[in-house]
């Protein structure tokens, strides 16, 4: 994001503070679009992060206690509502066309207590599909022949829905050029990422059932409450102990 130094040095440049007064009003129209509430429990998204990203001791946190307020950058801002108003697009395109069964209908599964949200579920011919949409920019875009991360959300959606079939729709945002990956997959079978995910889901149920019983939580994965991670962790809060009371004592940590 641009400092405010670089932000005035550019408005000068441009013709003065009056642009960059107005840039900050037009700025501040993607705050009323993030000022949300948090979405609470377990979310699909929280159990198929990176291996350097996942953490348990976040997640148990997440059920007990209120997210820290995070603030975004402005740049990750119009990013992320780029891509918003690209998966409505197509949303609206396949309620138009006749072939959504289903639009970002969120699903419980109620063993794990986690909730899935799948961009879409549409039909084809006599096939059904579920479909996760992906925005790229144009040097990732000309590169993927594949969406690695969309095919692992897509099969664990298929897996807890029992589909066998799915789709990762890829567009470039820069020229709306698309690609998609198209997905089959077997719920009866699995493979090693869902059942990596799976095992995670059930850890997860374990540690819970043990906080609840001796106030215990899993280790902490960051070393400090201001390293790059802790700083972004929407738990940070309520692992560190900062400003809150917690519920367990130090000595009970796993």
């Amino acid at each position: 994001m641009s400092s405010l130094k670089d932000k005035i040095k550019k408005s000068t440049t441009m013709g003065g503070t009056k642009e960059l007064f107005i840039i900050n009003k037009l700025e501040r129209l993607f705050d009323v679009e993030f000022d949300r509430e948090d979405r609470i429990g377990l979310h699909a998204s929280n159990i198929l992060a990176s291996e350097k990203d996942f953490c348990y001791r976040e997640l148990v946190l997440s059920f007990y206690y209120k997210k820290n307020k995070t603030e975004l950058p402005s740049n990750l801002k119009r990013i992320f509502l780029e891509g918003t108003y690209i998966h409505r697009k197509w949303q609206n395109l396949f309620v138009k066309a006749g072939i959504a069964t289903a639009i970002e209908k969120q699903h419980h599964i109620e063993e794990f207590d986690c909730y899935m949200t799948p961009d879409a579920e549409i039909r084809i011919g006599k096939t059904e599909y579920i479909v996760e949409i992906k925005s790229m920019n144009t040097f990732a875009f000309k590169h993927a022949t594949t969406h690695p991360k969309g095919a692992k959300q897509c099969k664990f959606y298929m897996h807890y829905k029992g589909k066998t079939h799915g789709i990762v729709l890829m567009e470039d945002k820069n020229n709306q050029d698309i690609k998609i990956q198209l997905i089959e997959y077997n719920p009866d079978d699995g493979d090693e990422d869902i059942k990596g995910y799976v095992k995670r889901l059930e850890n997860i149920k374990k540690y819970r059932k043990i906080f609840e019983k001796e106030s215990k939580v899993p280790k902490r994965i960051c070393k400090s409450s201001d390293c790059k991670r802790a700083i972004g962790c929407p738990m940070r809060d309520a692992c560190f102990n900062i400003g809150m009371k917690r519920i367990w004592k130090e000595k009970d940590k796993c």
